[in-house]
């Protein structure tokens, strides 16, 4: 069984810790951190961060394409 990481961007409003933004591909959560950040921390989210966590289900080829190979955790 393969297992994959899908990354997340996690950040806490209210004192609940919420996900903002989640992807295989880890390119994609830098970029949308990067681009996001001011935002969301205008949005009064503290604590943006990007982290992983280790998943059994695949990528959509769909969404990803079939060339995209999916880090492994």
């Amino acid at each position: 069984m393969d297992i994959f990481k899908y990354f997340e961007i996690t950040a806490k409003l209210d004192g609940a810790t919420e996900t903002l933004y989640g992807s295989y591909d880890k390119a994609e959560a830098d970029y949308e951190l990067e681009a996001m950040r001011d935002s969301w921390k205008d949005e009064g989210y503290r604590g943006i961060k990007l982290g992983w966590k280790a998943t059994v289900i695949a990528p959509d080829a769909g969404i990803y394409g079939k060339d995209f190979i999916a880090k492994q955790a």
